[in-house]
This record gives structure tokens, C-alpha cells and sequence, in this order.
């Protein structure tokens, strides 16, 4: 027979490995996919760690397009969940998730959740782009947005969800992608020296993007700004 304090002692480990807390996150991206007639064809994932926990996160993957007007279209695919039980929790499907996340589409046999996207924009294989097209040609600093010496006013940066950017705040950052007018920067922000911050820091705009707390201590996050013309 088991001794009864050994699964007492099996939940207590548990209880504690997952209230143990760190520095709070958000970990939001967008990875380019595909371009046709001024619109643009993201994946995307969205963490947002706002305790700090030492515990799996609610992670959501799901699909963007922008469009030619500038409109956003979210389409979520898959939800991962937090368990009860620790020795549940979906690690390997997070990990799988993640390594299919930077990789082409399967254009022959393309997820059911982006099909609709699909036929509405008329996406196909011929529209594929690189997700690193145009990266360096286009930065965005606090005084200014710029595509080679074409530059404008800066711009907020916008990103899944309604999240934006404060625009008088942050560093230089070149653009990741460029592509249809639209330009996509990688922002990343740590409360510490070791880390530089590149780009700008963001806040809760609009339904769904509840923080909980006062401030973000780590903050990587991708966002999008229309190029001037």
C-alpha cells in the first residue's frame, strides 16, 4: 500500500512548481505566409504570462490577414489550455505547434481554420512569400518611420488582438518583413541590463488583451506599421 502522505507530498511538489513565479511575459508574433493584391497572410501566436508563473501558459495560435484597406481579420486555429494536473499539461503539443509555426503552409492540404481566409482572398501557393522579404529596408524610430529616404511621422504599431505601441517610447528597429505597403518589426523589451530593448513597448487596447498587472517586465512582440507612399 502507498504510504498517504507520498501523493500529498506528489501535489505539493506540483502546487508549488506551478504558483513559483518569474518575470511576467507576452510573447505575441505574427509569421508572413503569403501576399496577393495588397493583402497579407500571417500565422500568429499569442502568450501572455502576466504573473510570471513557472507553469504552462494558455497559448493561442491562429491566423491574420491585413487587408489592402488596412482592415484586420483574426481567425483563431488551435487554443492549447492549461491542466489541473501538471503531469497533463499539453508539452509536446506546444512543441509541435511551435516548430510548425515558422514553416511554409501546406498549401495541398491546408488547415480547416484558414480556409475560409483562403477563398475569400484568393491566397494560393503562387502567393507565397519569404518571411524574411524586404527585411532592413524599412525602420521605425520615435522621431520617424522611414523606407529607404522616404520617411513620415512614426507610427503606432498595431498587433494581435488591438495591442499597440506606444509611439514616443522605444528604440530604432528594423523591419523583419516588407511587403504590400505594410512593414512587420520585431520588438522585444526586458527589465535588465543584460538584454538591450529593440523597438517599441506595448499596452492593452480593446476587448480580449487584459494584463492583470501594472506592467509587462519582458515584452516580445511583433508588430505592423503601413509604410508611407
Amino acid at each position: 500500500m502507498t504510504p498517504f502522505w507520498k501523493p500529498l507530498l506528489l501535489c505539493l511538489l506540483l502546487s508549488t512548481s506551478a504558483w513559483a513565479t518569474g518575470p511576467s511575459s507576452a510573447d505575441v508574433r505574427l509569421y508572413p505566409l503569403a501576399a496577393r493584391k495588397g493583402a497579407v497572410l500571417f500565422r500568429t501566436r499569442w502568450q501572455i504570462n502576466a504573473s510570471g508563473a513557472h507553469a504552462f501558459i494558455r497559448t493561442e495560435y491562429g491566423w491574420l490577414v491585413i487587408d489592402a484597406r488596412g482592415e484586420w481579420h483574426e481567425v483563431p486555429d488551435v487554443t492549447l489550455e492549461a491542466s489541473t494536473f501538471a503531469e497533463t499539461e499539453p508539452w509536446d503539443e506546444l512543441k509541435r505547434l511551435d516548430k510548425a509555426f515558422e514553416t511554409p503552409l501546406d498549401w495541398k492540404s491546408p488547415p480547416g481554420s484558414v480556409a475560409g481566409l483562403l477563398r475569400q482572398y484568393g491566397f494560393t501557393q503562387k502567393d507565397e512569400v519569404k518571411p524574411e522579404e524586404g527585411s532592413g529596408s524599412a525602420s521605425l524610430t520615435p522621431k520617424a518611420l522611414c523606407q529607404g529616404k522616404r520617411c513620415s511621422a512614426p507610427c503606432v504599431q498595431r498587433s494581435l488582438k488591438g495591442l499597440k505601441s506606444s509611439p514616443q517610447d522605444g528604440t530604432q528597429v528594423e523591419a523583419s518583413f516588407v511587403h504590400s505597403g505594410l512593414a512587420l518589426f520585431h520588438n522585444h523589451r526586458q527589465d535588465t541590463a543584460d538584454e538591450p530593448a529593440v523597438g517599441a513597448s506595448f499596452s492593452e487596447s480593446g476587448a480580449g488583451t487584459k494584463w492583470d498587472t501594472v506592467g509587462i517586465e519582458y515584452e516580445n512582440i511583433w508588430g505592423v506599421c503601413r509604410l508611407p507612399r
